[in-house]
Formats: structure tokens, sequence, C-alpha cells
């Protein structure tokens, strides 16, 4: 189980979508929620995690793992 899905279960989702609404506009929340979102940190996705997208970007993909150039 990804430490996301332990810190927030199934409410992720919802959280996110919020989370996505108050950065657009913050008064499209509530304030008990524009509270909650002023120090929130969205957590990194882990390896395991299904929400994880499929795709990297191509410089992500040719680069060496190092920053440096492509190998």
């Amino acid at each position: 189980m990804s430490s996301v899905t332990q810190n927030y279960g199934a409410n992720i989702a919802f959280i996110e979508e919020l989370y996505e609404k108050f950065r657009n506009d913050p008064s499209s929340v509530s304030s008990t929620w524009r509270e909650f979102f002023e120090d929130y940190q969205p957590p990194a996705l882990d390896e395991d995690d299904d929400t994880a997208p499929a795709a990297q970007p191509a410089a992500a993909r040719l680069s060496d793992g190092r920053g440096g150039e492509p190998a």
C-alpha cells in the first residue's frame, strides 16, 4: 500500500480535486479547506502507486539519471 493511500485513504482523489480548485481560485472552497490548503504539501507519488503517470517526459527517459546529458 502506498504512503499516499495510508495518509489519505480513498479520499486522496477528492482532496487533490479540491486542491486544484483552491490553486485556481481559493474562494471556490470553504474557509476550512482554505486553512487546510494554506500549508498543504501534495504527497509525492510512490513508485508502486497506481495513480502515477504511465509515461515519462522524453527528457527524463533520455537522462542518465544523474542530471547529466542523455547517454
